[in-house]
């Protein structure tokens, strides 16, 4: 049998009963990311569609909207440098409890919400494996865009040549930068699972087994991804004449639960290919 097939029934299996506490272990994991959101919402508002409806209108219109959305981030930047910040520094720890809550569950250890705070012991760890991570993404895209760059500086490109140079650039930024992040990206699990780990070492452990299971990865990430497209399209038909502030409300549960769904089954790859475990799914032959 398909080996993320079974991943997805585990997860199912594990959630059955505990899908509260673990959507509010999710949410908590990302009120840092919510903050910054609901906080940049406040100050631009919609400035983008006000400054283009401006633009095309006579007068000094435009001149008007851009001196006050000027004036609003003068006045709005230090709770937006705030917001970030905090974002920045506790969203890695807190992702990483997370990841901690979600292998008690997988286990059968049936562990509370708190969870989530108890690797905040390793904060900075947390926060270099994150910027670590970050930093090898962006060294393999720099071909990519040096490429772009160059042929950015060419003056005059014919237009056959165009398109398919633009699909080449961004493949070459794309291919190797999602490359590294799959090889990267058993890390923060390594991490919640053993906090004496390092960062360099969390990571190469990380490249070590994700050697020849990046693909498996990558269609495990896809099926669920496909899963919150047709979710999203379904939700869309079916709750667009209600209210905005309903339908965004169910469309963020919605997403939140279909990733509780998607990290409890990464979970379950982890303990397979990193702790090298049996895929233990309850009624079925292994």
């Amino acid at each position: 049998m398909n080996l993320n097939l079974l991943h997805r029934i585990r997860a199912k299996g594990v959630l059955k009963g505990n899908w509260a506490i673990a959507l509010l272990a999710a949410l908590i994991a990302s009120v840092p990311s919510l903050l910054m959101q609901i906080v940049s919402t406040r100050v631009f508002g919609n400035w983008y569609e006000k400054l283009i409806r401006a633009y095309y209108t006579a007068g000094t219109a435009f001149e008007t909207e851009a001196q006050q959305l000027g004036l609003q981030l003068r006045e709005a930047a230090p709770l937006l440098v705030g917001t970030l910040l905090i974002a920045i520094v506790l969203t890695p720890v807190l992702h990483v409890g997370q990841r901690h809550y979600t292998l008690g569950l997988l286990r059968g250890e049936e562990p509370d919400v708190t969870a989530v705070f108890r690797r905040l012991p390793i904060l900075l760890k947390a926060l270099g494996q994150a910027a670590l991570i970050l930093v090898r993404c962006l060294i393999w895209a720099i071909p990519g865009v040096a490429l772009t760059v160059g042929l950015a500086l060419i003056p005059s490109i014919p237009q056959a040549l165009a398109t398919p140079l633009v699909w080449l650039t961004t493949l070459l930024i794309l291919v190797p930068v999602l490359r590294e992040y799959l090889s990267c990206a058993m890390a923060p699990w390594i991490l919640a699972d053993d906090p004496a780990q390092g960062v360099f070492a969390s990571v190469r452990r990380s490249r070590e087994v994700m050697n020849g299971k990046r693909m498996q990865l990558l269609s495990l990430f896809l099926s669920f991804y496909w899963m919150l497209f047709m979710l999203n399209l379904a939700l869309n038909l079916f709750l667009g004449a209600l209210p905005v502030v309903i339908s965004m409300t169910v469309g963020m549960a919605a997403e939140l639960a279909v990733n509780v769904y998607m990290l409890t089954a990464v979970g379950s790859f982890y303990e397979t290919n990193v702790l090298g475990q049996t895929i233990h799914v309850p009624g079925m032959v292994e």
